[in-house]
């Protein structure tokens, strides 16, 4: 199959991400104009110039230049992040970035804080001397519980979670499930509290397929990163089970196999613990206009039919 333009620099962004050697001919092919549009839509620009540096191929200016400006901002938000982090511990506030390490030293677009309390007064406090504004919301963010805000001196939104995750705030119990095995780290200087490997990869099944048109290519190296490592895998499926997004676990995890074997020949997963998910039920996945595509209306019509089933049965849906 002959890849479009796009796709095969998004492949080659996949294999550099995974810190694998590409082939020289996918090198030879680079265009940095093509590359730099991928990478900067995929929160991947950062991570993939330093790779092709580290092969002998050093970026033009007019792609350093943007590396700069993106490093920028990822020090503005990371010293967002900091002083949130220093305010949530000094007032006793349950809270914590799920996801802010996860493509460092690229950041995705925007700067997400999980508070495991429903209250939203609570963002008083967490701004408390820093000029915030509101962004305006829609009524998905309504019902996510989610409240967007732009800060001065810092490009990124932050985006406030309250208590709930997922598309439609279904996911009341996951909150308290991340605070509880949450891990405190420290990177560039951010000392905070983020999501155990185990529940980030949770995190991808409750908020990758669901609702969405596609997959990010950098959510399908951070996966495939985490998916590599010796994880808990028992605890995974557990976690996944009692929430009741198997399913959306089952179908995110099958596209980055799908993904991940059309580059390199092989699965990740091992055939005991891919009998155990619902992997290949779901179609196939493509890299197009700037994402990996599903079959999104069949695949957001199973998944959403038997999760809203399951959560009306549990009665664990938020109203």
């Amino acid at each position: 199959m002959t890849l479009s333009r796009e796709a095969s620099h998004a492949a080659l962004v996949v294999r550099l991400l995974l810190e694998d050697t590409p082939p020289r001919a996918a090198v030879a092919a680079l265009d940095w104009t093509t590359l730099l549009q991928v990478t900067e839509r995929s929160s991947t620009l950062i991570r993939t110039v330093e790779r092709l540096a580290a092969l002998g191929e050093p970026a033009p200016a007019f792609v350093a230049t943007a590396v700069e400006r993106e490093r920028q901002r990822v020090r503005e938000a990371f010293e967002l992040a900091r002083r949130i982090a220093e305010a949530c511990d000094a007032r006793g506030i349950p809270a914590l970035f799920p996801k802010v390490f996860q493509h460092y030293p690229d950041l995705g677009d925007d700067l997400d804080l999980l508070v495991v309390s429903p209250s939203r007064r609570v963002d008083a406090v967490i701004l408390e001397g820093l000029r915030a504004a509101r962004r305006p919301g829609h009524w998905g963010s309504r019902i996510a519980g989610s409240v967007s805000y732009q800060v001065e001196g810092c490009s990124t939104p932050l985006d406030i979670q309250h208590g709930r995750l997922g598309v439609a705030g279904e996911e009341t119990a996951f909150p308290a499930i991340l605070w509880r095995e949450r891990r405190r780290v420290v990177v560039a200087g951010l000392d905070a509290f983020t999501a155990s490997p185990e529940h980030l990869l949770v995190l991808h099944g409750v908020q990758r397929v669901y609702g969405r048109l596609g997959i990010d290519l950098a959510d399908v190296a951070a996966a495939a990163t985490l998916m590599r490592r010796p994880l808990a895998w028992d605890g995974i499926l557990d976690t996944a089970a009692q929430l009741g997004v198997l399913p959306g676990l089952g179908a995110f995890l099958g596209y980055v196999e799908q993904i991940h074997r059309r580059l390199f020949g092989r699965w990740l997963l091992p055939p005991g613990l891919r009998s155990r998910l619902p992997l290949e039920r779901w179609g196939g996945i493509a890299f197009h206009n700037g994402v990996y595509r599903h079959p999104m209306i069949r695949v957001n019509g199973a998944l959403y039919g038997r999760r809203l089933v399951t959560a009306l049965a549990t009665r664990r849906w938020a109203t």
